[in-house]
């Protein structure tokens, strides 16, 4: 029996096309960007003195290309008693549009405060509604393992609710969150329920 050249062709092709799966999966990701929000404790109530301004905390938010890995700085806020005090942009969020995004939060201090999560819980609402903006989409936001909790019930005071996944069911969400920590033991399901505003 002869074997056609077409033939041989085709089976080269299905190889080198398996070998260039297995090295296109193992740099796969499933998000092209990383969005760090890195919290910190900048200013804290002194003894005897008014508290009025304190503690005030910094979220440095900065973006890097999965691909690339290169990081860009993209804003400063400053938080006091977990409102906005002030925005300081550096650049703009330049990810091009239709990418999928991945937010990470880290934390500075070597005690995760309550001021830390307020800050952190906020500056996760404020990228995931840059990112809708620029017609991006937010994947999942990574939360260090100590943290995760106490972000997962600080995001239900941003106006988020917890969903459980009902099994075997289709369901859609229009304004969806998925919370996992660093080991990717933990996770939770959010949607957001648009709070009224009395005038």
């Amino acid at each position: 029996m002869k074997t056609r050249p077409w033939a041989i062709s085709t089976l080269v092709s299905i190889v080198l096309s398996l070998f260039a799966s297995q090295d296109a999966y193992a740099t796969w990701s499933p998000y092209d960007w990383i969005i760090t929000v890195e919290t910190e404790v900048v200013a804290k109530p002194a003894k005897n003195s008014d508290a009025g301004l304190t503690p005030i905390v910094k979220a440095n938010i900065r973006y890097s290309s999965v691909a690339k890995g290169d990081s860009t700085d993209y804003e400063n806020i400053w938080f006091c008693k977990g409102r906005t005090f002030g925005i300081e942009r550096h650049a703009p969020l330049s990810l091009g549009r239709g990418r999928a995004a991945a937010i990470r939060v880290l934390h500075k201090g070597p005690i995760l405060s309550s001021a830390d999560v307020k800050a952190a819980a906020k500056s996760i609402v404020r990228v995931m509604l840059d990112l809708r903006l620029s017609g991006n989409l937010l994947q999942t936001v990574i939360v260090e393992d100590d943290s995760f909790f106490s972000i997962r019930d600080e995001l239900t005071n941003e106006g988020f609710e917890r969903f459980v996944i009902p099994e075997g069911a289709p369901f859609h969400l229009a304004a969806a969150l998925f919370l996992q920590n660093e080991s990717a033991n933990r996770n939770q399901f959010f949607y957001y329920v648009p709070r009224h505003v009395h005038s």
